[in-house]
């Protein structure tokens, strides 16, 4: 498990945060607190995978985490639309 979630650290580490377009700035914003709160929870994970001996607490945190990425990266990917969206001309 902890392996995997070194792998959505990186993950989280590595996207990329810059806007393109000055409009889409506010929500690159809210993206970039939200992955900080993201790996903050994962940081706090780590250790609890190994030592808590409550295992069921432990799994439920981390499906609530995966949930919470699986959001965070379709939001990700929603900014990413939007900016070539907005270069193109949109549907407007």
């Amino acid at each position: 498990m902890r392996q995997r979630m070194s792998g959505v650290r990186d993950l989280l580490l590595h996207e990329a945060v810059t806007p393109e377009s000055g409009w889409l700035e506010p929500r690159h914003g809210v993206a970039l607190r939200e992955r900080r709160t993201l790996l903050r929870r994962l940081s706090a994970l780590g250790p609890r995978v190994l030592e808590a001996p409550d295992v069921e607490a432990v799994r439920l945190d981390a499906l609530r985490l995966v949930d919470d990425v699986r959001h965070h990266l379709q939001r990700r990917n929603d900014l990413a639309w939007d900016d070539v969206e907005g270069e193109l001309g949109g549907s407007d």
